[in-house]
């Protein structure tokens, strides 16, 4: 028979800033009442916490225990994550990996030395601090497209203008990018990458024939060629037209020729002075062709559609 048991139980996810072994939690409520139905009020409890991956698993991902006292209703808070712990394949709370599984909370009562399970039911829920606890941070050096304006940019951001930061004051940044951006002073600062305006495109490392040697440094002492932090001004692909004009211009002309009476060639049109004449056409030229330049059209710059945002980076 059990002892004990939790009569509207009640579940609910909070972040627990104070949990011990962790920073985070969740907290658990119940009312606690005896076998026979009665609350236990005022009474000291000993309550143990059992995360498992799923109804029918053995070994516990995160296991815990804690002390309570019910209060005149029988009713006890504790928060999970904050209890000694007890059992469990991972280290701390915070390596549990919530949105890896679909949990189940094992809730057990230690009665005459004996643990007496109480309940066992699903987390239907994901407990929002603790995935976002697990997750991966972007790294430092990590370029995103922000979609705010330059004076809403994040903390722990900064936005890509260019502007020389100090060395020692940013060292993590620093160890990431170095000089590859600009030198900044020589000595005591580096330089941000300066993106706005600009397109990003991934370093070729060979892959494609884009003219790496005409990449320069975006600011002195910054990269070159096929490095990261190297700037490319704009540019078309080497390329030709083909076209002519339609040929025109092919004419002849009529003329007037005079001969000797008696010549047997000549088609007789007209007598003059005792003289044969005659028309004559010449013969078919000036076919040509013309060169052509076509006129100037478009803007000022080379461009796919596009819209604006600021590129931040990850200190």
């Amino acid at each position: 028979m059990k002892y004990l048991y939790f009569f509207c139980f009640l579940l609910f996810f909070i972040a627990g800033l104070n949990a011990q072994n962790s920073g985070r939690g969740f907290s658990y409520q119940a009312v606690a009442r005896g076998s026979d139905g009665q609350v236990k009020a005022k009474e000291h409890i000993e309550i143990q916490f059992t995360l498992l991956t799923n109804a029918q698993a053995v070994t516990a991902s995160w296991q815990e225990t804690q002390m309570a006292t019910t209060d005149e209703f029988g009713i006890f808070s504790m928060t999970i994550g904050k209890g000694i712990k007890s059992g469990g394949t991972v280290a701390k709370f915070t390596d549990v990996n919530f949105a890896a599984s679909e949990f189940w909370l094992k809730v057990e009562l230690k009665d005459k030395g004996t643990w007496q399970e109480i309940s066992k039911t699903q987390l239907l829920s994901v407990p929002y601090a603790e995935v976002a606890g697990n997750a991966q941070p972007a790294p430092t050096g990590s370029i995103i497209a922000f979609a705010g304006q330059k004076d809403k940019v994040p903390t722990g951001w900064l936005l890509c203008d260019g502007r020389e930061l100090s060395r020692t004051d940013n060292a993590a940044l620093y160890a990431i990018i170095g000089t590859s951006w600009g030198q900044g002073n020589g000595s005591t600062t580096f330089r941000l990458p300066d993106l706005r305006g600009l397109f990003l495109r991934g370093v070729s490392d060979g892959r494609h024939d884009d003219d790496t040697n005409s990449r320069a440094a975006m600011y002195p002492g910054g990269n070159t060629n096929n490095n990261v932090g190297s700037f490319q001004a704009e540019s078309f692909r080497s390329h030709n037209h083909s076209g002519t004009t339609q040929a025109n211009g092919a004419h002849s002309h009529r003329v007037f020729t005079r001969a000797n009476v008696g010549s047997p060639t000549l088609n007789v049109d007209a007598l003059e002075s005792g003289n044969l004449s005659q028309w004559a056409e010449t013969s078919t030229d000036g076919l040509h062709t013309h060169n052509f330049t076509t006129s100037t059209v478009g803007g000022n710059e080379t461009r796919p559609d596009n819209a604006y945002v600021n590129y931040i980076i990850k200190l």
